[in-house]
């Protein structure tokens, strides 16, 4: 996939193009590649508690005027298992140790990617990664404060925001 990565990127560039856009564009075309025995990318239906716990985050975290005006939608956002894109990306995603295991997840607009190696259930069972991943979907992506590009330049910035607003609003789950 980095070949095909590499070799869509300077096609791009040489054609004039945007390196980047040829990159992703070749290896995304590497990963829905037939004949992959790779598991199929499926979505999983958030848990009612989930969702209220989010909920619950957002109201504690931002005023209802706030909240009316970013129009967040918490049931807007899906949850992916065994994504391919999750685990291209894998070098860029959040990866927690969850007793022996790791915990690899990636955002797109209103989506939540988790790698082929995390099931839903331990992607549900970290509260304060799922808050962290709702953040980037509901926050960053949908309001249009984030792409692939701004991502790659502010990935810093965009990620202490998402950890900050996890760590502070995690009791959400226990109230």
């Amino acid at each position: 996939m980095f070949v095909a990565a590499l070799s869509g990127g300077v096609s791009s560039r040489l054609g004039g193009g945007k390196f980047a856009n040829g990159a992703s564009s070749a290896a995304f075309a590497a990963l829905i590649r037939p004949g992959s025995k790779k598991p199929i990318s499926q979505e999983v239906e958030v848990p009612e508690e989930i969702k209220r716990a989010v909920s619950k985050a957002f109201e504690s975290s931002f005023n209802r005027d706030k909240l009316m005006d970013l129009n967040l939608n918490i049931d807007s956002v899906n949850v992916i298992e065994n994504s391919r894109w999750a685990n291209f990306v894998s070098g860029f995603t959040e990866l927690v140790t969850l007793g022996n295991y790791y915990i690899a997840a990636t955002t797109q607009k209103d989506t939540i990617y988790l790698s082929v190696h995390t099931s839903a259930a331990m992607f549900f069972s970290d509260h304060e990664l799922v808050l962290h991943e709702y953040y980037h979907v509901l926050m960053q992506w949908n309001n249009n404060r984030m792409n692939n590009f701004s991502y790659l330049v502010n990935s810093t910035k965009l990620e202490n925001e998402a950890s900050n607003f996890a760590i502070n609003n995690v009791n959400a789950f226990t109230r």
